[in-house]
Protein backbone atom coordinates (compact mmCIF):
# COMPACT_ATOMS: atom_id res chain seq x y z
CA UNK A 1 0.00 0.00 0.00
CA UNK A 2 2.81 2.34 0.95
CA UNK A 3 4.75 1.29 -2.43
CA UNK A 4 1.73 2.15 -4.64
CA UNK A 5 0.95 5.42 -2.41
CA UNK A 6 4.59 6.83 -3.06
CA UNK A 7 4.38 5.48 -6.95
CA UNK A 8 1.82 7.98 -7.24
CA UNK A 9 3.48 10.72 -5.24
CA UNK A 10 6.50 10.48 -7.17
CA UNK A 11 4.09 10.10 -10.85
CA UNK A 12 2.53 13.65 -10.19
CA UNK A 13 5.91 15.04 -8.94
CA UNK A 14 7.52 13.94 -12.01
CA UNK A 15 4.35 15.40 -14.12
CA UNK A 16 4.30 18.48 -12.17
CA UNK A 17 8.14 18.73 -12.78
CA UNK A 18 8.35 18.67 -16.83
CA UNK A 19 8.54 22.22 -18.15
CA UNK A 20 8.08 23.82 -21.72
CA UNK A 21 10.99 25.16 -23.53
CA UNK A 22 11.03 28.79 -23.65
CA UNK A 23 11.53 31.08 -26.94
CA UNK A 24 12.60 34.84 -26.34
CA UNK A 25 14.07 37.57 -27.46
CA UNK A 26 13.87 37.39 -31.02
CA UNK A 27 16.30 39.50 -33.15
CA UNK A 28 15.14 41.14 -35.49
CA UNK A 29 11.42 40.95 -33.82
CA UNK A 30 10.13 41.75 -37.32
CA UNK A 31 11.83 40.08 -39.99
CA UNK A 32 12.81 42.27 -43.11
CA UNK A 33 10.25 41.47 -46.73
CA UNK A 34 13.38 41.55 -49.11
CA UNK A 35 14.78 38.99 -51.31
CA UNK A 36 18.43 37.12 -50.29
CA UNK A 37 20.34 35.81 -47.48
CA UNK A 38 19.14 36.83 -44.17
CA UNK A 39 19.31 35.40 -40.52
CA UNK A 40 17.44 36.00 -37.34
CA UNK A 41 18.27 35.35 -33.58
CA UNK A 42 16.28 33.96 -30.68
CA UNK A 43 17.23 32.69 -27.25
CA UNK A 44 15.92 29.14 -25.77
CA UNK A 45 16.06 27.68 -22.52
CA UNK A 46 15.59 24.23 -21.22
CA UNK A 47 16.34 22.43 -18.02
CA UNK A 48 20.08 21.77 -16.69
CA UNK A 49 21.64 19.41 -19.03
CA UNK A 50 18.74 18.83 -21.11
CA UNK A 51 19.55 17.98 -24.84
CA UNK A 52 17.14 19.98 -27.13
CA UNK A 53 16.96 19.01 -30.86
CA UNK A 54 15.13 20.77 -33.34
CA UNK A 55 12.42 20.12 -36.43
CA UNK A 56 10.20 22.31 -38.61
CA UNK A 57 10.88 25.53 -40.55
CA UNK A 58 9.37 24.08 -44.06
CA UNK A 59 9.99 26.36 -46.62
CA UNK A 60 7.16 29.24 -47.12
CA UNK A 61 5.81 28.96 -50.73
CA UNK A 62 4.13 31.62 -52.93
CA UNK A 63 3.32 31.13 -56.88
CA UNK A 64 6.35 28.59 -57.01
CA UNK A 65 8.40 31.30 -55.37
CA UNK A 66 10.38 29.76 -51.60
CA UNK A 67 11.38 30.97 -48.70
CA UNK A 68 13.97 28.45 -47.30
CA UNK A 69 15.47 28.10 -44.04
CA UNK A 70 18.21 26.25 -41.97
CA UNK A 71 17.44 24.29 -38.85
CA UNK A 72 19.80 25.17 -36.05
CA UNK A 73 22.05 22.64 -34.81
CA UNK A 74 21.14 20.75 -31.72
CA UNK A 75 21.66 21.83 -28.27
CA UNK A 76 21.97 20.67 -24.66
CA UNK A 77 20.77 22.85 -22.13
CA UNK A 78 22.57 24.78 -19.30
CA UNK A 79 19.22 25.81 -18.00
CA UNK A 80 19.89 29.49 -19.05
CA UNK A 81 19.22 30.99 -22.29
CA UNK A 82 21.58 30.41 -25.18
CA UNK A 83 21.14 32.13 -28.23
CA UNK A 84 20.40 30.92 -32.00
CA UNK A 85 20.69 32.10 -35.16
CA UNK A 86 18.59 31.07 -37.79
CA UNK A 87 19.64 31.36 -41.58
CA UNK A 88 16.93 32.15 -44.38
CA UNK A 89 17.10 33.41 -48.01
CA UNK A 90 13.88 34.80 -49.68
CA UNK A 91 14.44 33.92 -53.76
CA UNK A 92 14.19 36.42 -56.38
CA UNK A 93 11.06 37.74 -57.19
CA UNK A 94 9.27 36.34 -54.34
CA UNK A 95 6.31 39.01 -53.80
CA UNK A 96 5.17 39.44 -50.28
CA UNK A 97 1.12 40.45 -50.72
CA UNK A 98 -0.20 43.16 -48.74
CA UNK A 99 -1.93 41.70 -45.79
CA UNK A 100 -1.00 38.86 -45.85
CA UNK A 101 0.85 36.74 -43.25
CA UNK A 102 3.61 34.15 -44.30
CA UNK A 103 4.50 31.57 -41.37
CA UNK A 104 6.37 28.09 -40.60
CA UNK A 105 7.00 27.04 -36.99
CA UNK A 106 10.62 26.04 -35.48
CA UNK A 107 9.66 22.70 -33.49
CA UNK A 108 12.05 22.43 -30.24
CA UNK A 109 12.06 18.80 -28.22
CA UNK A 110 13.81 18.11 -24.76
CA UNK A 111 14.77 15.12 -23.23
CA UNK A 112 13.27 16.58 -20.12
CA UNK A 113 10.90 19.21 -21.49
CA UNK A 114 7.61 19.00 -23.35
CA UNK A 115 7.47 20.47 -27.21
CA UNK A 116 8.00 23.73 -27.93
CA UNK A 117 7.22 26.14 -31.23
CA UNK A 118 7.93 29.73 -32.47
CA UNK A 119 6.17 30.90 -35.40
CA UNK A 120 8.42 32.03 -37.59
CA UNK A 121 6.27 34.76 -39.22
CA UNK A 122 6.64 37.55 -41.88
CA UNK A 123 3.94 40.20 -42.40
CA UNK A 124 3.09 43.18 -44.56
CA UNK A 125 2.44 46.19 -43.45
CA UNK A 126 2.50 48.61 -46.73
CA UNK A 127 2.32 47.25 -50.16
CA UNK A 128 5.99 47.10 -51.55
CA UNK A 129 7.26 44.36 -52.69
CA UNK A 130 10.51 44.74 -52.67
CA UNK A 131 13.25 46.65 -50.43
CA UNK A 132 13.23 50.51 -51.09
CA UNK A 133 16.98 51.72 -51.75
CA UNK A 134 15.98 55.51 -51.38
CA UNK A 135 16.96 56.22 -55.12
CA UNK A 136 12.91 56.15 -56.45
CA UNK A 137 10.38 58.21 -54.73
CA UNK A 138 6.26 58.92 -54.86
CA UNK A 139 4.37 61.33 -53.14
CA UNK A 140 0.97 62.01 -53.24
CA UNK A 141 0.01 65.48 -54.13
CA UNK A 142 -3.74 66.06 -54.32
CA UNK A 143 -6.62 64.33 -54.13
CA UNK A 144 -10.01 64.93 -55.33
CA UNK A 145 -13.32 64.15 -55.62
CA UNK A 146 -14.46 64.64 -59.92
CA UNK A 147 -17.85 63.26 -60.04
CA UNK A 148 -19.69 62.53 -56.91
CA UNK A 149 -20.71 63.75 -53.02
CA UNK A 150 -17.51 63.33 -51.34
CA UNK A 151 -14.76 65.90 -51.13
CA UNK A 152 -10.85 65.87 -49.93
CA UNK A 153 -10.52 62.66 -47.91
CA UNK A 154 -14.29 61.36 -47.46
CA UNK A 155 -15.65 59.81 -50.02
CA UNK A 156 -19.01 57.76 -51.14
CA UNK A 157 -19.40 54.58 -53.15
CA UNK A 158 -19.11 55.62 -56.73
CA UNK A 159 -17.37 58.38 -56.51
CA UNK A 160 -15.17 58.83 -58.92
CA UNK A 161 -11.59 60.20 -57.47
CA UNK A 162 -8.24 61.96 -59.13
CA UNK A 163 -5.43 61.12 -57.34
CA UNK A 164 -2.43 63.76 -58.56
CA UNK A 165 0.65 61.73 -58.39
CA UNK A 166 4.98 62.86 -58.89
CA UNK A 167 7.58 60.12 -58.95
CA UNK A 168 11.27 61.15 -58.83
CA UNK A 169 14.32 59.17 -59.53
CA UNK A 170 16.57 60.85 -57.07
CA UNK A 171 19.42 58.01 -57.58
CA UNK A 172 22.68 58.18 -60.36
CA UNK A 173 21.10 55.89 -63.10
CA UNK A 174 18.41 54.87 -65.06
CA UNK A 175 15.45 53.54 -63.49
CA UNK A 176 13.36 51.11 -66.05
CA UNK A 177 10.00 49.12 -66.26
CA UNK A 178 8.89 51.72 -63.45
CA UNK A 179 5.03 50.15 -62.32
CA UNK A 180 2.69 53.03 -60.45
CA UNK A 181 0.23 50.62 -58.47
CA UNK A 182 -2.61 52.25 -56.24
CA UNK A 183 -5.45 51.30 -54.32
CA UNK A 184 -8.08 51.69 -51.49
CA UNK A 185 -7.64 49.45 -48.57
CA UNK A 186 -10.04 48.34 -45.66
CA UNK A 187 -7.89 48.32 -42.47
CA UNK A 188 -10.31 46.31 -40.50
CA UNK A 189 -11.18 43.66 -42.92
CA UNK A 190 -8.05 43.57 -44.19
CA UNK A 191 -8.99 43.66 -48.43
CA UNK A 192 -8.65 45.75 -51.10
CA UNK A 193 -11.45 48.02 -52.15
CA UNK A 194 -10.47 49.36 -55.42
CA UNK A 195 -6.59 47.48 -57.00
CA UNK A 196 -5.32 48.89 -59.93
CA UNK A 197 -1.54 49.57 -61.78
CA UNK A 198 -0.42 51.86 -64.58
CA UNK A 199 1.39 51.60 -67.64
CA UNK A 200 5.07 51.09 -66.85
CA UNK A 201 7.70 53.62 -67.81
CA UNK A 202 11.20 54.58 -67.27
CA UNK A 203 12.89 57.81 -65.95
CA UNK A 204 16.38 58.52 -66.44
CA UNK A 205 18.53 60.01 -63.26
CA UNK A 206 17.14 63.02 -61.34
CA UNK A 207 14.52 63.48 -63.48
CA UNK A 208 10.85 63.35 -62.53
CA UNK A 209 7.23 62.83 -63.84
CA UNK A 210 3.30 63.80 -63.11
CA UNK A 211 0.65 60.97 -63.33
CA UNK A 212 -3.11 61.91 -63.06
CA UNK A 213 -4.92 58.41 -61.59
CA UNK A 214 -8.38 57.88 -62.15
CA UNK A 215 -10.51 55.65 -60.67
CA UNK A 216 -13.81 54.53 -58.96
CA UNK A 217 -15.01 52.78 -56.17
CA UNK A 218 -17.71 50.86 -57.56
CA UNK A 219 -17.32 47.22 -56.13
CA UNK A 220 -20.03 47.15 -53.38
CA UNK A 221 -19.75 43.89 -52.59
CA UNK A 222 -16.28 44.59 -50.57
CA UNK A 223 -17.11 47.27 -48.85
CA UNK A 224 -18.52 46.91 -45.15
CA UNK A 225 -21.25 48.63 -44.15
CA UNK A 226 -20.10 48.79 -40.37
CA UNK A 227 -16.53 50.35 -41.45
CA UNK A 228 -16.68 54.24 -42.24
CA UNK A 229 -13.05 55.26 -41.21
CA UNK A 230 -10.67 52.64 -41.52
CA UNK A 231 -9.50 53.26 -45.14
CA UNK A 232 -5.82 53.94 -46.20
CA UNK A 233 -5.60 54.90 -50.32
CA UNK A 234 -2.02 53.70 -51.03
CA UNK A 235 0.28 54.26 -54.21
CA UNK A 236 3.26 52.77 -54.27
CA UNK A 237 5.94 52.17 -57.15
CA UNK A 238 8.34 49.39 -58.54
CA UNK A 239 11.00 50.19 -60.62
CA UNK A 240 14.37 48.04 -61.94
CA UNK A 241 17.50 50.37 -60.57
CA UNK A 242 20.29 49.96 -62.70
CA UNK A 243 22.87 51.63 -59.88
CA UNK A 244 22.50 49.27 -58.01
CA UNK A 245 21.12 46.19 -60.67
CA UNK A 246 18.31 45.45 -58.58
CA UNK A 247 14.40 46.69 -58.16
CA UNK A 248 13.29 48.86 -55.54
CA UNK A 249 9.87 50.09 -54.40
CA UNK A 250 8.92 52.86 -52.22
CA UNK A 251 5.13 54.07 -51.58
CA UNK A 252 3.20 56.94 -49.83
CA UNK A 253 -0.44 56.64 -48.13
CA UNK A 254 -3.72 58.72 -47.22
CA UNK A 255 -5.78 58.03 -44.69
CA UNK A 256 -9.83 58.12 -45.91
CA UNK A 257 -13.30 58.16 -44.66
CA UNK A 258 -16.04 56.31 -46.67
CA UNK A 259 -19.56 57.96 -46.08
CA UNK A 260 -22.46 55.37 -45.98
CA UNK A 261 -25.29 57.37 -45.11
CA UNK A 262 -29.16 55.05 -44.22
CA UNK A 263 -30.59 55.99 -47.59
CA UNK A 264 -29.11 57.60 -50.38
CA UNK A 265 -29.39 56.66 -54.39
CA UNK A 266 -27.16 57.22 -57.27
CA UNK A 267 -27.91 56.78 -60.92
CA UNK A 268 -24.52 55.73 -62.57
CA UNK A 269 -24.27 55.17 -65.95
CA UNK A 270 -26.84 57.21 -67.41
CA UNK A 271 -27.09 56.76 -71.21
CA UNK A 272 -29.17 58.40 -73.43
CA UNK A 273 -28.42 58.83 -77.74
CA UNK A 274 -26.34 61.92 -79.54
CA UNK A 275 -28.56 62.65 -81.37
CA UNK A 276 -32.61 62.26 -82.33
CA UNK A 277 -35.30 63.48 -84.38
CA UNK A 278 -38.31 65.59 -83.32
CA UNK A 279 -41.30 63.11 -82.53
CA UNK A 280 -39.38 60.23 -82.53
CA UNK A 281 -38.61 57.97 -79.49
CA UNK A 282 -35.79 58.08 -77.38
CA UNK A 283 -33.91 55.73 -75.35
CA UNK A 284 -32.76 56.45 -71.40
CA UNK A 285 -30.83 53.73 -69.47
CA UNK A 286 -28.69 53.37 -66.27
CA UNK A 287 -28.34 51.86 -63.60
CA UNK A 288 -29.90 53.25 -59.80
CA UNK A 289 -28.13 51.77 -56.81
CA UNK A 290 -28.90 52.16 -52.89
CA UNK A 291 -25.65 53.31 -51.51
CA UNK A 292 -27.42 53.58 -48.21
CA UNK A 293 -26.97 50.77 -45.13
CA UNK A 294 -30.98 50.47 -45.35
CA UNK A 295 -33.27 49.10 -47.93
CA UNK A 296 -36.06 51.13 -48.90
CA UNK A 297 -39.55 51.00 -50.28
CA UNK A 298 -41.30 52.25 -53.47
CA UNK A 299 -38.81 53.91 -54.99
CA UNK A 300 -39.55 55.59 -58.17
CA UNK A 301 -37.32 58.33 -60.71
CA UNK A 302 -38.70 61.76 -62.22
CA UNK A 303 -37.54 62.88 -65.78
CA UNK A 304 -37.66 66.29 -66.09
CA UNK A 305 -37.12 68.98 -69.32
CA UNK A 306 -39.08 71.87 -69.39
CA UNK A 307 -38.92 73.27 -73.01
CA UNK A 308 -39.37 69.80 -74.19
CA UNK A 309 -42.53 69.57 -71.49
CA UNK A 310 -41.18 66.00 -70.34
CA UNK A 311 -42.16 64.98 -66.80
CA UNK A 312 -42.00 61.21 -67.49
CA UNK A 313 -42.42 59.35 -63.60
CA UNK A 314 -40.16 56.06 -63.71
CA UNK A 315 -41.92 53.56 -60.70
CA UNK A 316 -38.49 51.37 -59.85
CA UNK A 317 -40.14 49.39 -56.46
CA UNK A 318 -37.94 48.34 -53.53
CA UNK A 319 -34.09 48.16 -53.37
CA UNK A 320 -31.81 46.55 -51.16
CA UNK A 321 -29.08 48.52 -48.74
CA UNK A 322 -26.05 48.12 -51.70
CA UNK A 323 -28.34 46.70 -54.51
CA UNK A 324 -28.87 47.71 -57.70
CA UNK A 325 -31.50 48.15 -60.69
CA UNK A 326 -31.63 49.30 -64.26
CA UNK A 327 -33.59 52.14 -65.18
CA UNK A 328 -34.41 51.50 -69.10
CA UNK A 329 -37.58 54.08 -70.24
CA UNK A 330 -38.70 55.65 -74.08
CA UNK A 331 -39.64 58.44 -74.46
CA UNK A 332 -41.37 60.34 -76.98
CA UNK A 333 -40.24 63.86 -77.93
CA UNK A 334 -42.68 66.51 -79.44
CA UNK A 335 -42.71 67.66 -83.43
CA UNK A 336 -42.79 71.04 -82.98
CA UNK A 337 -39.47 72.13 -80.96
CA UNK A 338 -36.30 73.62 -82.20
CA UNK A 339 -33.59 71.80 -83.31
CA UNK A 340 -30.84 72.08 -80.53
CA UNK A 341 -29.21 70.14 -77.56
CA UNK A 342 -31.52 69.66 -74.55
CA UNK A 343 -30.32 67.97 -71.20
CA UNK A 344 -32.86 65.66 -69.06
CA UNK A 345 -32.47 65.92 -65.63
CA UNK A 346 -33.10 62.85 -63.30
CA UNK A 347 -34.38 63.06 -59.55
CA UNK A 348 -34.74 59.78 -57.53
CA UNK A 349 -37.91 59.70 -54.72
CA UNK A 350 -38.91 57.88 -51.66
CA UNK A 351 -42.17 56.79 -51.20
CA UNK A 352 -43.23 59.42 -49.59
CA UNK A 353 -42.39 62.26 -52.94
CA UNK A 354 -39.25 63.53 -51.26
CA UNK A 355 -35.95 63.70 -53.36
CA UNK A 356 -33.62 61.73 -51.53
CA UNK A 357 -30.63 63.59 -49.36
CA UNK A 358 -27.47 62.48 -47.91
CA UNK A 359 -26.26 63.69 -44.73
CA UNK A 360 -24.74 66.71 -46.18
CA UNK A 361 -27.66 67.45 -48.04
CA UNK A 362 -26.63 66.73 -51.22
CA UNK A 363 -29.80 65.11 -53.28
CA UNK A 364 -30.22 62.19 -55.43
CA UNK A 365 -30.62 64.30 -58.54
CA UNK A 366 -28.59 64.03 -61.88
CA UNK A 367 -28.03 65.24 -65.01
CA UNK A 368 -28.00 63.58 -68.43
CA UNK A 369 -25.17 63.90 -71.24
CA UNK A 370 -26.82 67.02 -74.16
CA UNK A 371 -28.44 65.31 -77.06
CA UNK A 372 -28.94 66.97 -80.04
CA UNK A 373 -32.44 67.36 -81.90
CA UNK A 374 -32.74 67.33 -85.70
CA UNK A 375 -35.04 66.96 -88.53
CA UNK A 376 -38.00 69.33 -86.96
CA UNK A 377 -39.75 69.42 -90.47
CA UNK A 378 -42.39 72.07 -88.77
CA UNK A 379 -39.71 74.47 -87.71
CA UNK A 380 -38.07 74.30 -91.37
CA UNK A 381 -41.11 75.08 -92.62
CA UNK A 382 -41.77 78.38 -91.00
CA UNK A 383 -37.78 79.36 -91.71
CA UNK A 384 -38.38 79.18 -95.26
CA UNK A 385 -41.57 81.12 -95.06
CA UNK A 386 -39.79 83.84 -93.31
CA UNK A 387 -37.33 83.62 -95.93
CA UNK A 388 -39.64 84.08 -98.44
CA UNK A 389 -40.93 87.06 -96.85
CA UNK A 390 -37.77 88.59 -96.56
CA UNK A 391 -37.18 88.52 -100.06
CA UNK A 392 -40.79 90.01 -101.05
CA UNK A 393 -39.63 92.91 -98.57
CA UNK A 394 -36.28 93.65 -99.95
CA UNK A 395 -37.54 93.48 -103.39
CA UNK A 396 -35.19 95.46 -106.15
CA UNK A 397 -35.73 99.45 -107.01
CA UNK A 398 -35.18 101.69 -109.77
CA UNK A 399 -34.69 105.61 -109.40
CA UNK A 400 -36.12 107.65 -111.93
CA UNK A 401 -35.94 111.56 -112.10
CA UNK A 402 -35.29 111.07 -107.95
CA UNK A 403 -37.98 108.46 -107.86
CA UNK A 404 -37.74 105.05 -106.31
CA UNK A 405 -39.96 102.66 -108.67
CA UNK A 406 -40.30 98.93 -108.30
CA UNK A 407 -37.41 97.52 -110.77
CA UNK A 408 -40.45 94.99 -111.74
CA UNK A 409 -42.73 98.11 -112.67
CA UNK A 410 -40.02 99.41 -114.81
CA UNK A 411 -39.90 96.12 -116.95
CA UNK A 412 -43.73 96.49 -117.68
CA UNK A 413 -43.88 100.41 -118.76
CA UNK A 414 -40.52 99.41 -120.78
CA UNK A 415 -42.28 97.37 -122.70
CA UNK A 416 -45.50 98.84 -122.64
CA UNK A 417 -43.37 101.73 -124.29
CA UNK A 418 -41.84 99.73 -127.37
CA UNK A 419 -44.73 98.57 -128.03
CA UNK A 420 -46.54 102.41 -128.57
CA UNK A 421 -43.88 103.55 -130.59
CA UNK A 422 -43.80 100.40 -132.45
CA UNK A 423 -47.44 101.10 -133.56
CA UNK A 424 -46.79 104.58 -134.50
CA UNK A 425 -44.05 103.96 -136.71
CA UNK A 426 -46.42 101.42 -138.32
CA UNK A 427 -48.60 104.17 -138.68
CA UNK A 428 -46.06 106.71 -140.11
CA UNK A 429 -45.21 103.89 -143.03
CA UNK A 430 -49.12 103.79 -143.88
CA UNK A 431 -49.51 107.09 -144.33
CA UNK A 432 -46.45 107.49 -146.78
CA UNK A 433 -47.48 104.54 -148.95
CA UNK A 434 -51.36 106.11 -148.87
CA UNK A 435 -49.62 109.95 -149.93
CA UNK A 436 -47.90 108.14 -152.85
CA UNK A 437 -50.83 106.34 -154.29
Amino acid sequence: MNKIFLSIILGIFLISSISAIEFSNQIPSILPLSVGEHSFKVDVKGTNLENITFSGLDSIIENGKKINFTLPYDIVSNGIPQTLTINYSVSNDFNFNFGKTYSTILKANGTNSSLSNLIVSFKTNNPIKYLDNGNLKIDIDDLSVVNGFGEDNEWYPFDEIKAEIDIENNGNDKIKNIVVEFGLYDKKNNKWIVKDEEEEFSLNDDSEKSLEILFKISRLSRIDLENTNDYIFYIWVTGYDYETLDKTSTYDLEDISLNIDSDFFILDNIQVPENSSCGKDIQITANLINIGSEEQEDVYVLIYNRELGINQKVEVGDIDSFDKKPLDVTLTLPTNITEKSYVFTMSVYNENDEIYESDNNDKSQFSSDTFKIYNCVSKQIESSEKVDNNETEKEEVFNLFGKELPKKNIYIWAIGGLNIILILIIILVAVRLVKKN
